[in-house]
């Protein structure tokens, strides 16, 4: 199965609020999908409250899903990165965690195992960087 990636992007309930939901399948260690804010209406400026994940079936134990600004990221270029691999995620962050992107950022759902992952990984964004 070749890797693809569906992302939908809801409204939250609080003004400023998006969920940006990203459906991974063919999902390997190097599996990446660009995120273009501007088509997706996430303004390139604003905090990563939440990210949650689950690795829904393939031949993977874990995932370690990453967000960040460069496509093949190291970790000094990571928004949000998942330091402990786990099948499923949750984290809420005690302090939002600002970005500011020029226009792209980039996913990757991180199974450790095989190319036939399906993932699930749910980020909550607010737009700009105050309350």
């Amino acid at each position: 199965m070749s890797y693809a990636s569906t992302v939908t992007v809801y409204r939250g309930q609080q003004v400023g609020t998006f969920i940006l939901q990203i459906d991974d399948t063919g999902a390997g260690a190097t599996s990446e999908k660009q995120l273009d804010l501007q088509s997706l209406g996430i303004p390139n400026m604003g905090r990563i409250v939440q990210q949650t994940a689950s690795l829904r079936s393939g031949s993977g134990a874990t995932i370690a899903p990453q967000l960040a600004y460069v496509a093949s990221a190291t970790h000094d270029t990571d928004i949000v990165c998942q330091s402990t691999a786990a099948a499923e995620i949750s984290n809420l962050a005690a302090v939002p965690i600002p970005f500011q992107a020029q226009g792209y950022l980039y996913h990757r759902p991180t199974p450790n195992a095989g190319t036939d992952n399906a993932v699930r990984t749910v980020y909550v964004v607010q737009v700009g960087w105050s309350n």
